[in-house]
């Protein structure tokens, strides 16, 4: 729970700042939080009963292993997306985008694997 909440306040800093971030700074937040994705995502596997593998993120709402592991794959694709200097300058735009903006833009710029991978975890 630790890490996916470290995920989540880089992210949320990220979006709350008022001014354009450096490039560096951008490419430090997304590999925070593919890190803290894919940290979790392991976490939640080296649990033994399947029926504990799973995060409560308030009481209301409960993340499985199936959705830990779509957050982690969304994490890295869009971690690749964001290194391309193709890729749209705003890391909040990359971050705030819907799943399938997310994948018409990685299917555009030759991310067909990342693209495929995110349309195969949306319901």
């Amino acid at each position: 729970e630790a890490m996916d909440l470290c995920g989540k306040v880089t992210v949320s800093n990220a979006l709350s700042k008022p001014k354009p971030l450096t490039s560096g700074a951008s490419k430090k937040i997304m590999d925070q939080a593919s890190l803290s994705a894919h940290v979790c995502a392991h976490a939640v596997s080296l649990v033994e009963k399947t029926s504990r593998q799973y995060i409560g993120e308030r009481r209301d709402t409960i993340l499985t292993k199936e959705d830990i592991d779509r957050r982690a794959v969304r994490a890295s694709a869009l971690r690749a997306l964001s290194m391309d200097e193709c890729s749209p300058d705003s890391i909040s735009s990359i971050l705030k985008s819907p799943s399938l903006d997310t994948i018409d833009i990685l299917a555009r710029m030759g991310y067909y694997e990342h693209a495929i991978a995110i349309a195969a975890g949306v319901s």
